[in-house]
């Protein structure tokens, strides 16, 4: 291993999006019945415009877009080194985390 190998930030595989999505499910299942509120607001508000399908076809591809920028920030935040002392890990979109 040459000193500029030492230096090199690597990220996680690409794939490893899909496991920050399922997580981030896993960690909003306490906010689903938001989800419902939300829909039945924007009915009151502007049923009688928009179809009811399309409210929740809107709002469903809203929650998805937000969890796939959400993955997307963490998977770009997370990054490690590999030195002659050990592994330094970073993580953290808004706050840096550095572990070694």
């Amino acid at each position: 291993m040459n000193k500029s190998d030492k230096l090199t930030i690597h990220r996680l595989h690409p794939i490893s999006i899909l496991y920050f999505i399922i997580a981030a499910i896993k960690e909003s299942l306490s906010f689903i019945w938001i989800f419902p509120l939300i829909v039945l607001f924007v009915h009151e508000k502007i049923g009688d415009q928009i179809s009811t399908l399309m409210i929740n076809v809107t709002a469903g591809s809203l929650i998805i877009l937000l969890f796939l920028v959400a993955a997307g920030l963490k998977w770009r935040a997370f990054t490690y080194q590999i030195q002659e002392k050990g592994i330094y890990i970073e993580t953290g979109v808004v706050v840096t985390k550095k572990d070694g």
